[in-house]
């Protein structure tokens, strides 16, 4: 891969926290995988520079899951960004995830990167969707990155992964999303995505694509339902490099 000091990023997606730290999604005490996820980032050498939270990470959208993801999370002290999925309350990130080590601060300038937290979240709703002023915003943070490369995570995933009862609560628009990141060319390299619980890749023109596989359980792929996989835990860990190059990994997680 490429020489040079690199922004190491640890991605999380799906964490799916509940009030009750013994409780289960589909069968996994998510808490419990959370924490394995979190070990494992610990015995990273180097730490990551920050972690990046791509959404889902409460069940139950309750203050408590995400004091629990608070308590979880702040021993590391890596400072730590979020977005909001479809199993959010955005009223109670903000409340709740707004002290050190988390910032919810959507634009962050990486040296020669630039990279963008992307909300694609509709209260209520699964599906993604991109509305004009986050379409606007997205635009005049491509200007703002002048002539650095841009890295940019949306909970929503843009493309298919294959599995119809996913696609379908996809981001709705994506002819929009790729209108605006289209105008900048081969200065977009990376799109990151979470939501569908598993590892899928797509490219578009000069774009790469990956997908952040959940910290708890994860979808099979190519379903046409709901699907548990026997997949462990795992997180995503990306490096980006001062000369616009990078490299992007799972890491899986034996619970």
């Amino acid at each position: 891969m490429v020489n040079g000091p690199a922004i190491a990023i640890a991605q999380l997606a799906d964490v799916r926290l509940f009030a009750d730290p013994e409780a289960k999604h589909l069968g996994v005490q998510t808490a419990r995988t959370f924490q394995a996820v979190l070990e494992r980032i610990r015995q990273l050498e180097p730490q990551p520079h920050l972690l990046q939270l791509a959404g889902n990470l409460s069940q139950d959208e309750t203050p408590e899951s995400y004091r629990n993801l608070y308590k979880l999370l702040s021993p590391l002290g890596i400072p730590t960004y979020w977005l909001a999925g479809d199993r959010d309350s955005l009223p109670l990130m903000a409340k709740t995830l707004s002290g050190p080590p988390f910032s919810s601060n959507k634009s962050l300038q990486l040296g020669r990167w630039h990279l963008i937290l992307l909300s694609t979240n509709v209260p209520g709703r699964q599906e993604g969707w991109l509305s004009a002023t986050s379409l606007d915003w997205l635009d005049k943070q491509l200007e703002l990155a002048g002539d650095r490369s841009v890295a940019i995570v949306l909970h929503h995933p843009p493309f298919r992964v294959g599995s119809d009862w996913l696609d379908r609560t996809r981001l709705q628009n994506p002819d929009d999303f790729f209108a605006v990141i289209d105008r900048l060319g081969e200065q977009v390299r990376l799109v990151f995505c979470g939501h569908v619980c598993q590892n899928a890749e797509y490219k578009r023109e000069d774009t790469r694509y990956f997908t952040i596989p959940s910290t708890g359980v994860q979808f099979e792929p190519g379903t046409s339902e709901c699907v548990p996989d026997t997949a462990p835990p795992a997180f995503r860990l990306s490096r980006f490099y001062p000369d616009g190059g990078w490299d992007t990994k799972v890491v899986w997680v034996k619970n």
